[in-house]
């Protein structure tokens, strides 16, 4: 029996992140791997997940392996025997925060309760998915991700000096309203740090920045579209990662800070502490 994996790959986006180095080590470990990418003609994304997939997911004897769950939310899901699915997270379910959130999040767990087995990337995830659907715990099998160490490895020259670093979205469980309160409690001790965003400015940032008398390009900078090379300086030089999320699938960029030698500050709860060291 084959193996085809189907999903988009990225250097950017977590879930593309996984897909090509997962398609990469199966490579290297296994002949006749295959690979199918989901269709990308819709703006945005998700029409193409809700309306194309149907037509593009392949049938066949091999196992087919989807890695990102958000490729169940389909309009007539197929049935499929051999069927993997990786979840990254039910956010789409537990917060329903973007458009058509309310659609997808349902259709994501009745698909997936069609799952063979199911690979996940924490505890806490695994938790969330045998709370949410019919899955037997021996079908949902927890495999943390890993940092490629050829792209994050200390390396200094960001061009910054004395600063924290955030990366991450402006979805709200990404809590910048943490982030800008845990930086305005440091520069009363240390007024002469400043932080250094990747992900951009929003709403959030813009009235932040007010409350505490921030000025941007001084006190705080906004970067996007940040090389890796970039990043991983970027994560070498900070004084600290601050990672004030309050709910991820994972936190990829704690393990990316952590191999670039810098430590990561998080929440004391799953899956951060899954992920960190409890100390």
């Amino acid at each position: 029996m084959g193996y085809r994996l189907y999903g988009y790959e990225s250097t950017h986006v977590g879930t593309g992140i996984y897909t090509r180095k997962l398609h990469s080590h199966i490579e290297r470990i296994s002949e006749g791997v295959e690979q199918s990418r989901p269709p990308t003609a819709l703006k945005p994304v998700a029409l193409n997940q809700i309306l194309l997939n149907r037509f593009s997911i392949p049938r066949g004897d091999e196992v087919l392996h989807l890695t990102n769950q958000d490729d169940l939310a389909c309009v007539g899901f197929p049935s499929l025997d051999g069927l993997v699915v990786t979840v990254h997270d039910l956010f789409r379910l537990t917060e329903a925060s973007r458009p058509l959130d309310g659609w997808r999040g349902p259709k994501i767990v009745e698909n997936l309760s069609e799952a063979n087995a199911v690979i996940t990337i924490s505890e806490f995830t695994k938790q969330q998915i045998l709370k949410h659907t019919p899955m037997d715990e021996g079908d949902v099998h927890v495999v943390y991700q890993g940092v490629d160490q050829s792209v994050f490895y200390p390396d200094t020259g960001s061009g910054f000096e004395e600063f924290f670093l955030h990366v991450g979205s402006s979805l709200d469980r990404k809590n910048l309203e943490g982030l800008f309160d845990a930086f305005a409690h440091i520069r009363r001790r240390r007024p002469e740090a400043e932080l250094v965003r990747v992900g951009g400015k929003d709403s959030t940032c813009r009235r932040k920045l007010e409350e505490y008398d921030l000025v941007q390009g001084r006190d705080v900078h906004f970067l996007e579209d940040v090389p890796l090379s970039e990043l991983r300086r970027l994560y070498t030089d900070a004084e600290a990662l601050l990672f004030p999320s309050k709910k991820e699938g994972f936190g990829r960029p704690m393990i990316e800070a952590a191999a670039c030698g810098t430590r990561p500050i998080a929440f004391n709860k799953k899956p951060m502490n899954e992920v960190l060291p409890n100390r």
